[in-house]
């Protein structure tokens, strides 16, 4: 927690959580992130020649056993890098005192709601090919 908030967040403003039917589960004020991308970047990933990144995911889990997993293809790679968000303030209040923090947030989906992470405990940087 002390690591994320050290890192320079950026504004998303106003987002709305959408389940899969397209009703409002949750809405969010004054949204501030960091990109997971920005996260991973600084962990150690061990490797010799750059395609041994490809081996590489991510296993983000929450408090509640719910679990999403990435590719470093994914997110370095593609699309989906450009819209994984962990939420460090919302609504005025800061990371320290949000309910279900930190909440990772999938954006450029019809529905934001099943693929965001309420309570995000741990992620683990694993390894295919190892």
């Amino acid at each position: 927690m002390h690591d994320l908030a050290s890192l320079k967040d950026s504004s998303l403003g106003n987002i709305d959580i959408v389940n899969h039917k397209g009703d409002v589960l949750k809405q969010f004020k004054q949204v501030q992130v960091v990109p997971l991308k920005t996260i991973l970047e600084k962990a150690a990933l061990d490797f010799v020649k750059f395609k041994e990144l490809f081996g590489y995911y991510f296993v983000c889990k929450a408090t509640d056993g719910y679990t999403v997993v990435y590719s470093w293809n994914e997110l370095f790679n593609g699309n989906a890098g450009k819209n994984i968000y962990l939420i460090t303030a919302h609504d005025g209040v800061g990371l320290e005192a949000m309910d279900e923090r930190p909440i990772l947030l999938v954006m450029g989906n019809a529905t934001s709601g099943r693929i965001s992470l309420k309570g995000t405990a741990v992620i683990e940087v694993m390894n295919a090919v190892q």
